[in-house]
């Protein structure tokens, strides 16, 4: 410890001493809180994300049977009017 530090520290009073502990350590459990609070929106943003990328699968799937089902409607009744047609 330099010389400057040790008559700083002479010069601050118990007082002010107790008082930069204690902030100190509220400053110290405050970021522990804000930490924590990060991590659990980080953790629902994943859990979101992942509910978002599930979801837009199925609707993906449920578009593509639709469009699979339509494609199969049409060509039948396209088979249908040819066939009119040929009489």
């Amino acid at each position: 410890m330099s010389t400057e530090a040790v008559v700083v520290l002479h010069s601050v009073s118990p007082a002010d001493l107790q008082l930069a502990a204690e902030l100190g350590k509220t400053l110290l459990e405050r970021n522990r809180e804000l930490e924590q609070g990060l991590q659990q929106m980080y953790s629902t943003n994943q859990e979101q994300l992942q509910e978002i990328e599930v979801k837009t699968s199925v609707n993906c799937l449920n578009m593509s049977d639709c469009s699979f089902k339509n494609f199969f409607w049409l060509q039948e009744n396209l088979n249908e009017l040819q066939i009119r047609a040929a009489h």
